[in-house]
């Protein structure tokens, strides 16, 4: 009976042993389970994190790209404005060169005639 009673208190003594193991074992992988379900929350935090700032950066180039056009049209407007400038400046420019091409004619027939009647003049 001794023997009997020795050997289940030694198998209650291995069963209470591997009990403990499997228990420990069971901790470290519910341990290991909860780091990587905080893990997987860091990662989402940090993806919508990154998300947010996604979103922001397409904002800032929306307005860049709105501020681009709004200078590309000035620039366009500017350039359409010297252009007429130029062209009506070539104008006056063309308009004194004709009324000085008409005066010295004038001037010139003045003093052909004056040269060929000297009394006639002034």
């Amino acid at each position: 009976m001794r023997g009997e009673f020795r050997q289940v208190l030694d198998e209650q003594t291995r069963v209470a042993a591997e009990v403990s193991r499997f228990t420990a074992l069971l901790e470290r992988e519910r341990d290991g389970k909860e780091k990587l379900e905080r893990k997987v929350e860091s990662l989402k935090r940090q993806r919508a994190e990154l998300g947010r700032q996604l979103d922001d950066l397409r904002a800032q180039f929306a307005v860049i790209d709105a501020d681009r056009v709004a200078l590309l049209k000035e620039e366009s407007a500017l350039n359409d404005r010297r252009a007429v400038v130029n062209f009506d400046w070539a104008r006056y420019e063309e308009f004194l060169r004709q009324r000085a091409d008409a005066e010295v004619i004038r001037l010139r027939d003045e003093l052909a005639r004056t040269r060929a009647d000297p009394d006639s003049a002034g």
